[in-house]
């Protein structure tokens, strides 16, 4: 089986992003979009977050970075299920407008989670 590790899709008039067949397993927990580094967003299946991203953002107390990174993740972070019999997730309007997306949006594998970008920022 091959991986997705790049698409294209447009949000429908309720801000929702279609995930490929072929992914739908990897977001059975449910999906985590946070703000990236740039303008652009991350989209985390949920066990990924809990797993892998968030036990780093529980590191050192007065670690400055440990709290940049909290900040950077946390502010606007949402959770959310996708849709079973579709296959959707929705994407929350500050999230959308943080990144500049507006209805077409590029998905790119990054390890275990996906970039999602504007195409005019790709």
């Amino acid at each position: 089986m091959s991986t997705v590790d790049y698409f294209e899709r447009k949000l429908d008039d309720k801000r929702r992003l279609t995930i490929p067949t072929e992914l739908r397993d990897k977001f059975l927990s449910g999906a985590v979009v946070t703000r990236g580094f740039g303008k652009y967003l991350h989209l985390y299946p949920k066990d990924v977050w809990d797993n892998l991203v968030e036990p780093r953002l529980e590191g050192d107390i007065l670690d400055e970075r440990i709290a940049d990174l909290n900040v950077q993740f946390r502010m606007g972070k949402a959770e959310m299920p996708i849709d079973a019999k579709q296959g959707r997730i929705t994407l929350e309007q500050h999230l959308l407008d943080y990144a500049g997306i507006t209805k077409d949006v590029i998905a790119v594998g990054v390890g275990r989670y996906w970039r999602l970008v504007a195409p005019e920022q790709a």
